[in-house]
């Protein structure tokens, strides 16, 4: 499929510049005026991978001209869980409102607002698009390291501190799934669509850490502990252990991708042994996410000490 289009990137050209050495680059940041050199030819198709605020939005649609598809990848946290549906979202649920203070807000906690708003100004623009969202992504070259840092916790650790049971669950995305379903939005004549790209609707940590000592052949000491002691203990949900989430609403539907564009997802088996054997790969380099070793461990230590066995 790539073969038929001429491809150029634009970015910063900060992080992983050895990729995809024989495409043409164009270096400029969405954020400045950097943008002025997309005008300078005449685009196809655009595949905005990292959009994550509105002006930046709106900088790039200034200079690409009429294209024929705008393929923009937003994600699941577009949807407003105050309504704490339990069940899997579909494509028609409420999204966020986005506030003027919010729209240029740097912290985690607007992000969904921000990229809902991205999804208004397209919805605007008059332009062909495609709205792409996907969910928790995995995968080769995750920078977040969120999936990976339970995966690394099986191979390095013999004590593993699990937030209530690792029961929670929510929805994953794994990568060549999303490429899957760029390419369709390529090929497709559908205009003006908005798809969940969602691999597998309900995931846990504990199901994760189970393929991962089955794979793996480890077989950790595993201690449950309480959301109660993680919250006396200053832990946050999700930023501080990753996956850890306090709700089962964070599960969304994939199904209309699949019958709208034909969408054929990988089974998470296969997924999940290509995403160990790219980690294998790399030597298991030490994770980004989540608190550090020492202080897991001492959690660990009192957890142990106020439930002895």
């Amino acid at each position: 499929m790539t073969n038929d289009f001429e491809i150029h990137l634009f970015n910063r050209q900060r992080t992983q510049v050895d990729l995809f050495p024989n495409l043409s680059r164009i270096k400029g940041d969405r954020a400045t005026e950097d943008t002025k050199q997309l005008s300078a030819q005449e685009w196809d198709y655009v595949v905005d991978l990292s959009c994550y605020y509105p002006h930046h939005l709106t900088n790039v649609l200034k200079y690409i001209g009429d294209v024929r598809r705008y393929i923009y990848i937003s994600s699941c946290s577009v949807y407003d869980n105050r309504q704490n549906q339990s069940i899997a979202r579909e494509e028609s649920s409420a999204i966020l409102d986005c506030t003027t203070e919010e729209a240029i807000d740097t912290s985690n906690a607007s992000y969904g607002n921000r990229k809902a708003e991205c999804e208004r100004i397209l919805g605007r623009s008059g332009l062909n698009h495609l709205i792409l969202r996907p969910a928790l992504v995995f995968g080769q070259y995750d920078p977040t390291d969120r999936f990976y840092y339970w995966l690394h916790q099986v191979y390095s650790e013999n004590e593993l501190l699990l937030p209530e049971g690792g029961k929670g669950i929510f929805s994953t995305t794994y990568v060549h799934d999303l490429v899957a379903a760029i390419l369709l939005g390529l090929q497709s004549n559908k205009a003006q669509a908005t798809y969940n790209i969602i691999s597998q609707t309900k995931t846990s940590i504990s199901q994760i850490l189970e393929l991962g000592m089955e794979a793996l052949q480890k077989s950790p000491d595993i201690y449950s502990c309480s959301a109660e002691f993680l919250h006396q203990n200053k832990l946050k949900p999700w930023l501080d252990i990753p996956l850890w989430l306090e709700e089962d609403f964070y599960t969304y539907s994939g199904e209309a991708i699949k019958s709208a564009l034909g969408l054929e997802l990988k089974e998470f088996h296969l997924s999940f042994a290509e995403t160990l054997k790219y980690y294998q790969d790399l030597q298991w380099p030490k994770p980004s996410y989540g608190i550090p070793n020492e202080k897991r461990l001492a959690l660990v230590k009192k957890w142990k000490a106020q439930h002895p066995k």
